[in-house]
C-alpha cells in the first residue's frame, strides 16, 4: 500500500515526480549546501551512510536527549530545509530551532496538560518518547515531502538502531511518526469517516502520536516563512506558506464553564496584522512604514482575508477530504477524552482568529468541518 521506500544501502534519491527526482548528495551540493555538513551524513557515491549506535535516547536523562538530538539533527535539518526550498521554492522552515524545537515544546505541553497540569503525573519515559518523535518526525523531507513521515522511520531506524532495542517503545515512537502527516490518514481510509469512525480510529494511538499531530499542526509563526517568500504573489504560491505571515500560534487554554459545567478548550491562532520595530527588517519586502513606533503593517490589509487564507490552508479541500485543522481537533478531542485521568472529557473546541471563533463539538465537527470544506471548493472557483 503506498509508496515503495526505496533501500538506504543504495545513493539517496530527492524529490516527488521520478522524472525530476534527482540524487541527494550532489543536489543539496548544487544548492549551496556545506559540503562538511553533506559528508557528515554521506558517502561520496551518495549513501545515507550517518549512524550513531552508542547513542541510546532510552538511557539518557531528558535534558541529555534533547541535547543530543540537537547537535546530531540540527545540521540535518539543515540540509532537510536546503533540500525543500530547491524543490518548493518558497516552504517554510523546517530547521531546528524554526520548527522542530517549538514542536518538541508544544507536544509536552500538551502531556502536560492531558496530565492535569500535575507534574506527579508525568512518566519521564513517555516524555523521551515524545521528545524522541518530535526530533525525528521531519527527516524524511529530506527524500520525499509527501511521504516524509515513513522516510523519516526509515532514516531514524539506520540513524539510531538502539532505538529499536525497546520494540514496545520504538511501536509509540515509529507511530507518532508515521501519524503526524494527512497523506497516512488518506491511505489508511480517514476519508469521508464520521467523528465517530475517526475517534475509534484515533483512541487506538498511543498518546505520543496526538500529542505530536497537534504541536505539529498548530505551529505557525511568521519566522518560518523565508525571506524570499515575504511578498504577496510568493506568498499565495504555496499551500504550505500562504497566510504564515499573519499568523503566530498559541498556547491552549483550558477552562470549564459554570454555567454549563462543560471543559472548554480555546485555542488562538494570533493575527499578526503588525511587527514590532525588531522584526520589521526581517520582512522588509512585505512591510511599509508605521507610526512612530516603528511597528509596520503586513500586506493583508483585510482581516476577514486574512482569515479566509487561513481556513483555506489548514481546512479540508472537499467534504470528508482529510485537512490540517480536521486532524488536529480529532486529536485534541482523542486527546482530552480524559483530563487530568479524571472522567471529566472534552466538551466543545473554539478555534479563535482575528478575534472571531468557530466552535468544535463532538456533535457538531462533522458539520463545521463540511462547511468549511464547501466555503473552501467555493472560494478555489473564484480563484
Amino acid at each position: 500500500m503506498g509508496e515503495v521506500l526505496r533501500s538506504l544501502d543504495e545513493p539517496l534519491i530527492t524529490g516527488h515526480i521520478p522524472d525530476s527526482a534527482v540524487e541527494t548528495r550532489a543536489f543539496l551540493l548544487s544548492r549551496d549546501a556545506d559540503p562538511e555538513i553533506v559528508d557528515r551524513y554521506f558517502s561520496p557515491e551518495g549513501i545515507f551512510t550517518y549512524s550513531d549506535p552508542d547513542f541510546n535516547p532510552y538511557a539518557l536523562s531528558l535534558d541529555d536527549l534533547k541535547a543530543g538530538f540537537r547537535d546530531r539533527l540540527a545540521p540535518l535539518y539543515d540540509l532537510v530545509q536546503t533540500g525543500l526550498l530547491g524543490q518548493y521554492e518558497n516552504f517554510t522552515f523546517h530547521t531546528w530551532n524554526e520548527h522542530i524545537d517549538m514542536v518538541a515544546r508544544m507536544a509536552e505541553y500538551h502531556y502536560f496538560l492531558r496530565k492535569g497540569h500535575n507534574v506527579n503525573n508525568l512518566n519521564e519515559d513517555v516524555r523521551k518518547r515524545i521528545m524522541t518523535a518530535a526530533s525525528l518526525h521531519d527527516i524524511g523531507n529530506l527524500i520525499n515531502r509527501a511521504n516524509h513521515h515513513k522516510h523519516s522511520v526509515q532514516m531514524a531506524e539506520r540513524m539510531f538502531p538502539a532505538l529499536l532495542e525497546l520494540p514496545n517503545f520504538w511501536e509509540n515512537i515509529k507511530n507518532a511518526i508515521l501519524q503526524h502527516n494527512e497523506p497516512y490518514y488518506v491511505e489508511y481510509g480517514y476519508e469521508g469517516k464520521t467523528f465517530d469512525e475517526r475517534q475509534k480510529m484515533m483512541g487506538g494511538h498511543s498518546i505520543e502520536s496526538p500529542v505530536l499531530l497537534i504541536a505539529d499542526k498548530s505551529h505557525t509563526d511568521p519566522f518560518r516563512v523565508p525571506s524570499k517568500a515575504r511578498n504577496q504573489a510568493a506568498m499565495r504560491a504555496d499551500i504550505h506558506t500562504a497566510g504564515g505571515l499573519c499568523w503566530r500560534t498559541g498556547f491552549p487554554l483550558p477552562y470549564k464553564d459554570q454555567n454549563t459545567d462543560k471543559q472548554i478548550l480555546t485555542f488562538t491562532f494570533d493575527y499578526m496584522n503588525t511587527l514590532d520595530r525588531y522584526e520589521a527588517p526581517y520582512f522588509p519586502e512585505l512591510t511599509t512604514p508605521g507610526e512612530e513606533d516603528g511597528r509596520v503593517t503586513v500586506q493583508i490589509p483585510d482581516i476577514s482575508e486574512a482569515i479566509r487564507t487561513f481556513w483555506q490552508v489548514s481546512g479540508p479541500s472537499k467534504v470528508g477530504g482529510v485537512s490540517r485543522m480536521g486532524l488536529f481537533i480529532d486529536a485534541l478531542f482523542s486527546l482530552y477524552k480524559l483530563w487530568g485521568d479524571k472522567l471529566e472529557g472534552l466538551n466543545e473546541i473554539r478555534i479563535f482568529t482575528g478575534g472571531e471563533y468557530i466552535s468544535f463539538t463532538p456533535e457538531n465537527t462533522d458539520e463545521q468541518l463540511a462547511k468549511i470544506a464547501e466555503a473552501n471548493m467555493r472560494f478555489a472557483k473564484q480563484r
